[in-house]
């Protein structure tokens, strides 16, 4: 629907394709200990955070702005995810201790939530990297620069 939802997930949720959507609002995604989301979670519209507060395992999930892992939270992804704001990771030297699997996942390096990461890569256990992306203003400024170079080098 259009407003705010919460579900509370601790089994299995499973679909062909979708497995679940949210539709439009600022939603939440609550993963408890014995959760698994086999198919496409989708967000929908809005803020929509996924928050992880035992041990589950997610499937594809998609138009999430907010990853949200608890202290006894250990995630394993079924597929890349992207993300603006990851709070909660467990950091060990250039390792994430409480995010499994062989996927990427790719946060927002510019968002003032991400600043304990400093725009880093990161290994997860089990396999895969997590990396922080530049957000777009930054990579069209970065554009305009270079193209401003190309401009004065050609003059010359």
């Amino acid at each position: 629907g259009t407003q705010d939802d919460t579900v509370v997930n601790s089994g299995v949720i499973t679909g062909t394709v979708m497995a679940l959507d949210l539709g439009g609002g600022n939603d939440i995604l609550q993963l408890d200990t014995g959760s698994v989301i086999n198919g496409i979670s989708d967000g929908g519209d809005g803020f929509d955070t996924i928050d992880v507060l035992g041990v589950v395992s997610l499937g594809e999930a998609i138009n999430f702005e907010q990853l949200q892992l608890g202290a006894d939270a250990l995630l394993t992804l079924a597929a890349d995810l992207r993300v603006e704001n990851l709070i909660g990771l467990d950091i060990a030297g250039d390792s994430i201790v409480n995010l499994v699997g062989g996927f990427d996942l790719v946060y927002d390096a510019g968002a003032a939530a991400n600043a304990y990461l400093e725009g880093r890569s990161f290994v997860l256990a089990g396999g895969g990297t997590l990396r922080g992306v530049p957000e777009p203003a930054t990579l069209a400024l970065f554009a305009m620069g270079l193209l401003g170079l190309g401009v004065m080098r050609r003059r010359r």
